[in-house]
């Protein structure tokens, strides 16, 4: 009796020491109630645990799937019985030499803090219309273009371009490296009446799938096959890759 009230008033810190290494605290319950009998039925265990039977049978099957439990098979009326409590320690020295291992990243990570860029990634087409718009507004901004991927995924915007090219204000000089096709083409001629924009060929036969921009400090990537859109705010890349755009801007054939 002495050893029963004994084992009663430990199921407390038990559970929390299970809820502490990743259960819930039904699981935990559950679990402390299992070991305790060996095995038993959802019902049994659910009474062992004081839980309501359905809630019992939802957590074992949790625990069978990680590995704390198994079914016991061969009998008419499905019984549970719990798997070595040593597992439970196998599964925390894994997880612990899991963290331990990526400490290395952790401490890198934040090492750099705010010196960190920031990485935006978007998949919807309004979040990369957000952006394209907010580089509008840049001190200084170079673009790499195929206006026909671009043409062909916002064609409403390319008309609100074209419609606007001449008033865009941009307080410094835009260079466009585009791909040589119709839709650069139209939305050159469209741009023509603004001294502010410049425009270059790419090389006759470059036909890039992507576009590609540097708006002061911000840099955004665009793919369309797949479509999505990276965003990164640095201004160390972004001067880096200025340098880049611009043996790019040298090598490229003048609009005649």
């Amino acid at each position: 009796m002495y050893l029963l009230i004994l084992l009663t008033n430990m199921n407390e810190p038990l559970i929390s020491s299970l809820i502490a290494i990743g259960l819930s605290e039904k699981e935990a319950r559950v679990f402390v109630a299992l070991i305790g009998m060996g095995q038993g039925t959802a019902s049994a265990i659910a009474g062992k645990a004081g839980i309501k039977r359905s809630i019992a049978y939802f957590n074992l099957r949790a625990l069978v799937d990680h590995g704390y439990a198994m079914e016991v098979t061969g009998l008419k009326v499905k019984r549970y019985e719990a798997a070595p409590a040593s597992r439970l320690l196998q599964h925390v020295q894994a997880n612990v030499e899991n963290f331990r291992m990526m400490m290395p990243l952790l401490n890198a990570m934040q090492n750099m803090g705010a010196d960190m860029p920031m990485l935006e990634l978007f998949d919807k087409k309004e979040g990369v219309l957000t952006v394209y718009r907010a580089m509008e507004f840049a001190k200084r901004s170079c673009y790499l273009t195929n206006w026909n991927e671009v043409k062909t995924f916002f064609p409403e915007e390319v008309r609100r371009w074209s419609k606007n090219a001449a008033n865009i204000k941009n307080p410094n000089s835009v260079r466009n490296l585009i791909v040589d096709n119709d839709a650069g083409r139209e939305m050159m001629k469209a741009m023509k009446g603004n001294s502010k924009q410049q425009f270059r060929f790419l090389s006759k036969n470059a036909n890039y799938g992507m576009n590609f921009g540097i708006a002061d400090n911000t840099v955004a990537i665009t793919c369309f096959k797949p479509f999505f859109a990276v965003v990164m705010n640095s201004k160390e890349v972004a001067e880096c890759l200025t340098i880049i755009f611009d043996c790019a801007w040298r090598s490229s054939r003048p609009i005649r």
